[in-house]
């Protein structure tokens, strides 16, 4: 049986250390020092590496420090 979610991974493993989340959009355009629309253009035309828990726009993100800044 598929899993019912395979969009949610955990968090990927930096050396020994699991990478720090961002659990908020607040979060990911503090951590960038950029404004929200920014973040939002980056996400769809740069592929910055967003997750969000269901598809529309108010539903919850999340990111990877690490992941955010390779």
């Amino acid at each position: 049986m598929p899993k019912p979610y395979p969009h949610l991974q955990k968090a990927p493993k930096i050396g020994p250390v699991t990478a720090e989340r961002l659990d908020s959009r607040k979060e990911i355009v503090g951590y960038l020092k950029r404004d929200v629309r920014t973040v939002q253009r980056w996400e769809e035309s740069e592929g910055l590496p967003v997750y969000r828990l269901a598809k529309g726009k108010r539903s919850p993100v999340h990111a990877y420090r690490a992941e955010i800044d390779a």
